[in-house]
Parts: C-alpha cells; sequence; structure tokens
C-alpha cells in the first residue's frame, strides 16, 4: 500500500509559536538567489545543478503523469536517498505560508529547524531571520504564481557564523482543482570547487 509523506507533530514546540522559534536564532543572511523557473516539459536547466539529490527531485516531478503532481502522489520511501534534504511546505493563502518539514540536513545548512514555522510575505523585517524568512515567503509565492518548478542558487550565512553554497529544487504539488497547494523542496550544501558557469543564472532579487 503506498504511503504518504508524513509529518511529524511531535518536534520543538517553539517551531510552531511563531517568532517563538527565533530566539536564539538571530542570524541568518542570505545573498542574492540566482533563480531558473523550469518547466514540466523539456530537459533544460539540468545542467546547472551540482547534486544527484536536486537531480533527482526535478526528474520526479518532471516526469509524474498523466496530470499534475499532488501531496498525496509522493512517496517517502520512493526518495529515501533525499529524506534529509527534503522540506515541505504548505500553502495557505496567496501570501503566507507554513514549513510543514525540514530535513536534518537542511536545518544543518540554514543552523535551525524552521518546521512549524509560518512565514508571510508582509512579515515582521526586524532581525536578519524575519528578512529572510519574509524574502523566503516572496519566492514561494512566486513559485505558487508561476506553477512551475524553480531551481535556487545562493550563498548563506547561518547563526554559527558558517558561510556555504547551496542549491535547491522547488517544485510545487497541485491540489485537485489543479491549484499549487503544497511546494516541495530538496535544499543540498555545494562545494566551493563547483564551476561558475554552472550557476550563470538569471537574477532575480527577491
Amino acid at each position: 500500500m503506498k504511503s504518504k509523506l508524513t509529518i511529524y507533530k511531535g518536534a520543538n514546540r517553539n517551531l510552531r509559536l511563531g517568532g517563538a522559534c527565533l530566539v536564539g536564532c538571530q542570524k541568518l543572511n542570505i545573498q542574492n538567489y540566482d533563480i531558473r523557473i523550469v518547466s514540466r516539459t523539456g530537459g533544460e536547466g539540468e545542467e546547472a545543478l551540482s547534486s544527484a539529490l536536486t537531480r533527482h527531485l526535478l526528474h520526479w516531478w518532471r516526469g509524474y503523469g498523466p496530470g499534475k503532481p499532488g501531496y498525496s502522489d509522493f512517496d517517502i520511501a520512493d526518495h529515501l536517498s533525499i529524506a534529509d534534504n527534503v522540506f515541505l511546505v504548505k500553502v495557505l493563502d496567496e501570501n503566507s505560508f507554513n514549513i510543514r518539514l525540514c530535513g536534518e540536513a537542511v536545518a544543518e545548512v540554514i543552523g535551525f529547524n524552521t518546521m512549524g514555522q509560518i512565514i508571510h510575505v508582509n512579515g515582521p523585517e526586524e532581525t536578519s531571520v524575519e528578512r529572510e524568512f519574509v524574502r523566503l515567503a516572496r519566492y514561494y509565492r512566486s513559485i505558487m504564481r508561476n506553477a512551475d518548478c524553480s531551481m535556487c542558487f545562493g550563498r548563506l550565512t547561518n547563526r554559527y557564523d558558517l558561510e556555504k553554497r547551496f542549491e535547491s529544487v522547488d517544485c510545487p504539488l497541485f491540489s485537485k482543482r489543479g491549484k499549487v497547494a503544497y511546494i516541495i523542496g530538496v535544499l543540498v550544501p555545494l562545494n566551493e570547487c563547483v564551476p561558475t558557469e554552472q550557476v550563470s543564472l538569471s537574477k532575480r532579487i527577491l
């Protein structure tokens, strides 16, 4: 029997109390994103991805059919190789999003676990973490509006003052009515030796 992606609700309670998760997590700076939007048809863009993990999710999303993939169509048992790098975001409305799952590898790159956090395009921006949550919400809104997958490349400095390059693939999951209901993604840290031509993508400041 096919299993759905399970969301564990027993994690750190503070992470579901809005700003409470920001205590002790006051630093997160992500530099300008490099973004490329990729459609479900064609194979363009994959050459820019360095990791087999991000390519894995993109291949699944592009290869799903007939119809568009929904939340219940993603079975984590079929994708164990990317489990630690997966994150899942629920679309609450046009401007707000709930981070429902944050894999261990994702939390390690960021510096803390964001599971349960609700982010808003017009949220507070007093701290660096709050500002990045606003940018992230605007990025998710662009995915929701475009209804296409995005590849995102960036460089961040987390609360431990560690600077890391990363890439992510962020794929919309659709409701039965054809609306974007969730965004599932894979985020992977990159080594500094990746050739610069691999990230010569169209730039959009969010």
